[in-house]
């Protein structure tokens, strides 16, 4: 009855760690964007950025995603449908927009509509 009651605890404990816990196929773009991010075009990691759950986000290196002066003061993000916008303010009002097409995503890659320059994928960090 011991063996048992043990083999009954081990089979338990496996099932509690279980790789159904880390599948995200089930979120959404909107729920899996939120993250740290390489940005990736053609495979080469072009920029990196951490989408923010409160509608920022910070530019965490490599090539500015947008650029509109030297004092930027705000950086937001927004989804609108399949299109993930970046915005960036500076302190003399001016604004840039740069656009991201969604394709598809899993947990680590969020893949978006070829443009000009390639396949741009998001690759979390």
């Amino acid at each position: 009855m011991k063996n048992f009651y043990f083999l009954f605890l081990g089979v338990l404990f496996l099932a509690s760690c279980s790789k159904d816990d880390d599948n995200c196929s089930s979120k959404t773009f909107e729920e899996v964007v939120i993250g740290s991010w390489n940005i990736q075009i053609l495979g080469q990691t072009l920029s990196q950025v951490t989408i923010k759950s409160d509608g920022t986000y910070t530019d965490d290196g490599g090539e500015d995603l947008i650029s509109v002066g030297s004092n930027t003061t705000s950086r937001t993000w927004a989804i609108s449908g399949k299109t993930l916008t970046f915005t960036v303010k500076d302190a003399s009002g001016d604004e840039g927009e740069t656009f991201f097409n969604y394709s598809s995503h899993t947990c680590d890659n969020i893949v978006f509509e070829e443009n000009l320059f390639g396949q741009i994928t998001f690759k979390r960090k």
